[in-house]
Formats: structure tokens, sequence, C-alpha cells
């Protein structure tokens, strides 16, 4: 047989392979996930309290040394409901999550959607709007809530792309000046209405109870074993 000319010091490990091809794709070596949430406006919820907390909260998560563990995201508030996506780490989302559900601020939550494993932030950093109406008119049709949600999904992420590489000062401008620099990116009060008043969108206490529930994958073994009884003929 022929010996291998390989020394140990030549070999990498999985591990070390798994390292690098996060370091040339600029890729956290923890998962990053994104959340996008609606919710309502009312007397014990106004904007400037849901505006409060969410930024209290969002931006005492996560640590400096930890990257990964930062939430990131943008809030908009509308006249009647509000709009919000966040970006960080499986463990600071879940904080948010929680830290919402107990909150006296903030009710009516419908989850829009849920990634996991994003790859790269599209927020650098944390935004939020105040006072913004968009009035259009236009509700969607829907014969499942599918294609509203991905519209709304959509519009926060173009947003995202067209602020992260302003500055916040020149960020909160372009927000402010919507209407002649963000117009067909933002989404319209009517269409966040309609994600918080459907009862197909998940409430926040539906999605969390599956969120952090623990998964349970049967094994092969469980399937097979015992066998079945040989039949008698």
């Amino acid at each position: 047989m022929a010996s291998s000319n390989v020394t140990s010091a030549q070999r990498a490990s999985l591990h070390t392979v798994g390292l690098a091809r996060l370091e040339r794709t600029n890729r956290p070596r923890l998962p990053i996930n994104r959340m996008c949430f609606v919710g309502a406006l009312a007397e014990k919820s106004d904007a400037a309290g849901v505006a409060d907390f969410l930024d209290k909260k969002v931006r005492s998560l996560g640590d400096a040394a930890d990257t990964t563990s930062i939430v990131t995201g943008l809030l908009l508030l509308q006249p009647s409901a509000w709009i919000a996506i966040v970006e960080g780490s499986l463990a600071s989302l879940s904080d948010l999550l929680r830290a919402m559900q107990s909150s006296s601020a903030i009710c009516g939550v419908k989850v829009v959607c849920c990634m996991d494993d994003i790859g790269l932030r599209t927020f650098s950093r944390w935004s939020s709007k105040t006072n913004l109406d968009v009035p259009r008119s236009n509700y969607m049709d829907l014969d499942s809530c599918s294609p509203l949600l991905s519209d709304l999904t959509i519009s926060m992420l173009k947003l995202g792309h067209a602020l992260d590489p302003l500055t916040k000062e020149e960020a909160s401008a372009a927000l402010d000046s919507w209407e002649t620099r963000l117009a067909d990116m933002m989404p319209s009060n009517e269409r966040v209405q309609q994600a918080v008043e459907l009862s197909e969108v998940p409430s926040l206490a539906d999605f969390i109870a599956i969120y952090e529930k623990p998964k349970e994958f049967p094994l092969i073994s469980d399937q097979v074993w015992p066998p079945n009884k040989p039949l008698v003929y």
C-alpha cells in the first residue's frame, strides 16, 4: 500500500474548512435570524409607547464584543398600526419576543415572517420613524395571506438596502422625505392594517408557542424496532 505524503500539518479538519468558508463569504460564525412584525395602535398601545419600548429593549440586547447578538432593524409607526423588522441571534430575538409578549405597551402583534440563518444583515443599526402616514387605498384582494406578507417583508428589505449605506442622519432625513425618496418602497397604512386584522397571520403568542417548542426528531430505530410480529397464515 502506498504511503500518504500528506502530513498532519497539511490536513484540514471539517471544522477548519467550515470556518474558512465563513471568513471567505464574510458571514458570522453564529447564524443570524430575521423577523418582521405588525401590531395595532390603541389607547393603551400608542405610537410613543411602542417606539419607546422597542427602542429601549432593542438597544439593551447584545454585546459589543459579540456582534451577532446585537439586534438591528427598522420600526415604522403609522396612524393606526406599526411594522418592524429585526435581525439578530436566536437568543436575542427570543428575548425580544418574550419582552414584547409581556409588555403592556404593545398589543395585537402578528408575525409576518421569520427567516433563519440569513447570512448577511440588511440593517447595520436600529432605526425608527414615528408619525408616518402612507395612505394609498391599496388593500390587497387575497385568496391567501402569503402575497400580502411577502409584499410587506420585501418592502421593509428594500428600505433597508436603500437606507443602510447612508449615515444615521442621512437615513433619518430620507425617512422624513419618503414621498420623494422612498415612495416606491414604503408599506402603506392599508396593507399594514390589513395584516394586523387577518386571522390567518399568527399572533405573537401562537408563534412563540411554536418557535420555542423543543423539536422532536423520530429515529429510524424507533420506527422499525421492535419489528412487527410475523403474519400467521
